[in-house]
């Protein structure tokens, strides 16, 4: 293990940090907490540490930016073989952020379970998750609520999961999705057989866009839940809807649940 954190290395120093982990690549964990490493020095850092096999952890706490999460977690995800759910909630991830979480989950073969909700991204971002469906071979469950996900990144979401054969649970909850999103999604549930759930609760898909996915489901085998709950829907289009018992219209909370909590932390078996 390498300790050095509470100290003030600087740029330069993070530098000489990255070339001195591409000579010793049999480092097992490594605490830079509190280190004012900055989001291009942690870049630097991950950069070297990108064919390492052996660290298991990356500490990098209290230092400045956005990428030390994505970083901290692209490390866990490449090389803790035990690891089965990640989750990633309100982690200040972005476009940039998400690159390195996309990239170490391409060839991933453990986790199951991804939880990114409560961060944003655009279209970059979206074309990341695409990517990520489409090499990724392990995914069953991918929450991605609250992330102000739109029109323009559902069309890269629904590529990807029209090339993905083992997601089994979707949650899109409390996104931008509007009638045309809702038409991608349709095209690809006409199209996918291995989606069990998808959530798209709290979005603005409204009427068109919620007889368009209920057209979708009816040619659609194996789905078995469609949540369109708060999506603007009106009473004569729910009623008219409503002999799908597939399709939920309302949902019911715990007042006990904690799913809004923010969270950042991985599960192994």
């Amino acid at each position: 293990m390498i300790d050095i954190s509470n100290n003030e290395i600087g740029d330069i120093g993070a530098r000489h940090l990255a070339d001195a982990l591409q000579s010793h690549p049999k480092i097992g964990r490594m605490n830079l907490t509190n280190k004012s490493i900055g989001d291009n020095d942690i870049k630097f850092i991950s950069e070297a540490l990108h064919n390492n096999q052996t660290l298991m952890k990356l500490d990098l706490q209290k230092n400045p930016g956005s990428y030390r999460t994505a970083v901290s977690a692209a490390v866990q995800i490449r090389n803790n073989k035990t690891i089965t759910q990640m989750h990633l909630s309100c982690a200040s991830i972005g476009d940039n952020e998400l690159r390195f979480v996309s990239e170490a989950l391409h060839n991933n073969e453990t986790i199951t379970e991804l939880d990114l909700s409560s961060n944003e991204i655009g279209e970059i971002g979206a074309q990341h998750l695409c990517n990520m469906l489409q090499n990724n071979t392990t995914f069953t469950t991918l929450n991605l609520g609250g992330m102000k996900i739109g029109d323009r990144e559902i069309q890269y979401l629904v590529y990807g999961l029209e090339n993905n054969r083992t997601l089994t649970v979707l949650n899109l909850r409390g996104n931008r999705i509007g009638g045309n999103g809702a038409k991608y999604l349709s095209g690809a549930l006409r199209n996918n057989t291995t989606l069990l759930t998808l959530d798209i609760e709290a979005n603005h898909i409204g009427n068109i866009g919620a007889e368009q996915l209920a057209s979708a489901v009816k040619n659609n085998k194996t789905l078995k839940e469609l949540v369109l709950a708060n999506n603007q829907i009106t009473t004569e289009t729910r009623n008219r809807l409503a002999g799908d018992e597939r399709l939920r219209f309302f949902v019911h909370y715990d007042e006990d649940s904690d799913s809004d909590e923010c969270v950042y932390y991985y599960e192994s078996d």
